[in-house]
């Protein structure tokens, strides 16, 4: 018998099986298919706030390229967390004006409850407040916050360590950071 025959053979014999199971999967009960565990459910609303950024920033000649990269920084993890459907992020925009006043006067993630009454504004369940503490050029650290809105339980503290004030340093670190809270989400 040649491959190319042997081939065919067993590609019908695969395609038979599957057809089998897809008509034994559609005509399953009903009673069945509801007790089905693994829908998923539905996504808690985070408010996500702006990165900060505390200790030494190395000077006013770093003031651009820090506020760039905190831009980059909190995009990344927005868009981080959005493909790992772990949250429904919600947009800042409806209180962006109430995030600038507080942020005017204090550091977010120091303003004693402040972000609860963001998240509250925004209708979201949890708050998630990320700062860097730069310690130098090399060493830096991703601290982040999740609160729970209604009750004001800290739900997830992390701070993770990390090396090079660059744009590639904080991108490996939130990606550090989401791997590790998809993989926390797994354990529970």
């Amino acid at each position: 018998m040649s491959s190319l025959f042997k081939a065919v053979i067993n590609l019908a014999a695969n395609s038979a099986l599957l057809a089998a199971f897809a008509i034994a999967t559609a005509i399953a009960s009903p009673a069945e298919a509801s007790s089905d565990s693994s829908t998923p459910s539905p996504l808690k609303r985070l408010a996500l706030l702006d990165f900060e950024l505390i200790g030494d920033v190395g000077g006013s000649s770093f003031e651009a390229e820090h506020r760039q990269r905190l831009r980059m920084a909190s995009a990344t993890l927005r868009d981080e967390l959005g493909r790992s459907h772990l949250y429904n992020v919600v947009d800042n925009a409806p209180a962006a004006d109430f995030i600038e006043r507080l942020r005017s006067g204090q550091y977010l993630h120091r303003c004693n409850g402040c972000e609860l009454d963001i998240a509250r504004q925004l209708n979201a369940e949890l708050v998630l407040v990320p700062w860097v503490y730069r310690v130098s050029n090399l060493v830096l650290t991703l601290h982040v916050t999740i609160r729970d809105v209604a009750t004001d339980r800290i739900i997830m503290k992390k701070a993770l360590d990390f090396r090079s004030d660059n744009d590639t340093g904080w991108t490996r670190a939130i990606a550090y950071l989401v791997r590790d809270m998809k993989e926390r989400q797994r354990v529970k």
